[in-house]
């Protein structure tokens, strides 16, 4: 298994893998594209045999420059339940150029139960807050059938502290 910062090369694989992560909303291949060119330094693709099997999306609010917002993560089916998730995101915020981060946000559907799971459990390795609440209710989304989405925080944290669980 490998973690790289994808490339655009990457981007139709991880387009594919979100078609295959339902409830994660699809976004359009060219979306990915540009999340592979532009945001490469917050972003983490794990290959194995040379094939996108997990990603995880991510950038640095311009208010919160301490912060990783991840947007989406998915992993492959075939390889959930095996901590994939976390050292993928373990492995962006080692980056030299991340190493003072404190937080990671994300938001979440009530309904997403796997990744509320993720996250309470990375926070809880790094024995630091999990907090969430209210960001986007369902009237945000106008006619869709979006659920609300949670503002998801988990932090503060010290890199010293993810070294010592992720080694």
């Amino acid at each position: 298994m490998t973690f790289s910062k994808p490339t655009v090369s990457d981007g139709k694989e991880i387009f594919r893998l979100v078609r295959e992560n339902p409830p994660l909303d699809e976004n359009s291949e060219y979306f990915y594209l540009l999340l592979c060119h532009h945001f490469s330094e917050t972003c983490v693709v794990a290959k194995q045999n040379s094939q996108v099997v997990g990603f995880i999306t991510g950038y640095v609010p311009p208010k919160e420059k301490k912060t990783l917002f991840v947007w989406q993560a998915a992993v492959s089916p075939k390889l959930r339940g095996k901590g994939l998730a976390a050292k993928m995101l373990y492995s962006i915020l080692q980056r030299e150029n991340l190493r003072n981060f404190e937080f990671v946000e994300a938001t979440l559907a009530p309904s997403n139960k796997s990744s509320y799971s993720f996250l309470i459990s990375f926070a809880n390795d790094l024995g630091t807050n999990f907090t969430k609440s209210p960001l986007f209710t369902k009237d945000k989304f106008g006619e869709s059938k979006h659920e609300e989405e949670e503002l998801i925080r988990i932090g503060p944290f010290k890199t010293q502290k993810l070294v010592e669980v992720f080694a």
